[in-house]
């Protein structure tokens, strides 16, 4: 008896065995376990794109079924995804509502198991393109850009760029001038000897640019503004802004007044600018400070060619550093408009702003700062004509002031 229910049971472990029962042996179809994506959440600029990645764990089959806010494979208005390796979410041109989509994977072997991410879409970067931009059809994405400057400002809200490619931007191109700059808004080109902005004021404004609002920012551009019909006011750029920033901006044709004019502003830095006229004549000046300007900052500035490269009126604590002054009749001149309440006091080195100087002065046919105030202004660690500069040659105190370069 007990022999046969030994033989008994050697033949059903044996056919368990043959029919792959009880046991896994990875023969049969495996489950899915789990989709996840990462990341969570991210933010996605309009006409970009961004790789989404995904890991499906356990089952035999990775394939997924894509849908962005339930649509399977997105759609033209909240944009589409791309199942290449690696999978991609390219946003839309226009930002849709709401600004948010969720994009969702689910497994087609088990679609119990899913997951998703939301990415929020922005429009913060408004595209200028003067060759292939259209003022009329465009959106202002990177896909579809406008055609000038005057457009993509007249669109952009605070916080926003307006990125400017290579180009030509002229009255020609259908800009319209003065193009204004207003608060919280940057404009920046792409490179600033290829990005244009051709402002010949013989059509009639006062300047070429302005920079009208707190936080504006104008970076990487070669303005050429050209002479006036009227030549008694006119400017390249007029800044009477607060807390902005001009940044990498040429200069390398002639005006009639000033390239840049301070008027009341506040905590302004123009910085990495090159203001070269090498066309033999002089113009009047690269800076015009009038009325008040405080905690302004101009810094590694190369100016050659002015009558003044600097020219300080009002009243103002300008910080000047590091900066080239060449082939100037006046270098840096101050002037208290006739009240000594109102004097410009800059500082070129040791001064109560804490300037390091690093200023460089050569070939003044005058003087290389022209102290016209009652004032004390000082100027250590600048490099002169001569090695320890001299009253009367380098510098000049001519209304009872004096200056400090050692």
């Amino acid at each position: 008896m007990f022999m046969r229910h030994l033989a008994f049971t050697l033949v059903m472990v044996a056919l368990t065995a043959m029919l792959g029962c009880g046991g896994d042996d990875g023969g049969g179809p495996q489950a899915v376990t789990g989709v996840q994506i990462t990341p969570v959440k991210t933010d996605l600029e309009l006409g970009h794109e961004t790789e989404i990645a995904v890991t499906v764990t356990g089952g035999d089959s990775k394939t997924l079924t894509w849908y962005v806010n339930n649509i399977e494979n997105g759609s033209a208005e909240l944009g589409t995804i791309s199942q290449n390796s690696p999978v991609t979410y390219s946003a839309p041109d226009v930002l849709p509502y709401p600004a948010t989509v969720r994009i969702k994977a689910v497994s087609t072997e088990n679609d119990s198991k899913a997951d998703s991410c939301d990415i929020n879409l922005k429009f913060t970067k408004i595209f200028v393109d003067a060759d292939n931009g259209d003022d009329s059809q465009g959106t202002g994405c990177i896909n579809h850009p406008f055609k000038t400057i005057t457009q993509g400002l007249t669109i952009a809200q605070r916080g926003m760029t307006v990125l400017v490619q290579p180009g030509v931007y002229d009255q020609a191109n259908g800009e319209t001038f003065s193009i204004a700059i207003a608060e919280s808004i940057s404009l920046v080109g792409m490179d600033w000897e290829t990005c244009i902005i051709r402002g010949h004021m013989d059509l009639g404004y006062e300047q070429a640019i302005e920079m009208t609002g707190r936080g504006t920012v104008f970076r990487k551009f070669t303005v050429e503004q050209g002479l006036p019909v009227d030549p008694e006011w006119d400017v390249g750029i007029f800044l009477r802004a607060k807390g902005g920033l001009m940044d990498s901006i040429r200069v390398p044709e002639r005006a009639n007044y000033s390239i840049c004019r301070f008027s009341n502003t506040e905590d302004m830095v123009v910085q990495n600018c090159y203001f070269v006229i090498d066309d033999g004549q002089t113009m009047e000046r690269a800076f015009e400070f009038e009325k008040w300007n405080y905690g302004a900052v101009i810094r590694n500035v190369e100016m050659t060619g002015f009558v003044q490269a600097m020219n300080l009126g009002g009243k103002t604590d300008v910080m000047i550093e590091d900066c080239s002054i060449i082939d100037c009749e006046q270098g840096i001149r101050t002037c208290c408009d006739n009240d000594t309440t109102h004097l410009a006091i800059p500082d070129l080195g040791g001064g109560a702003r804490g300037c390091t100087g690093g200023n460089f002065f050569s070939g003044y046919s005058n003087f290389a700062l022209v102290n016209g105030t009652s004032a004390t202004i000082y100027a250590k660690g600048n490099t002169w004509e001569n090695i320890i500069p001299v009253e009367g040659i380098d510098y000049e105190n001519n209304y009872g002031g004096n200056v400090i370069t050692q």
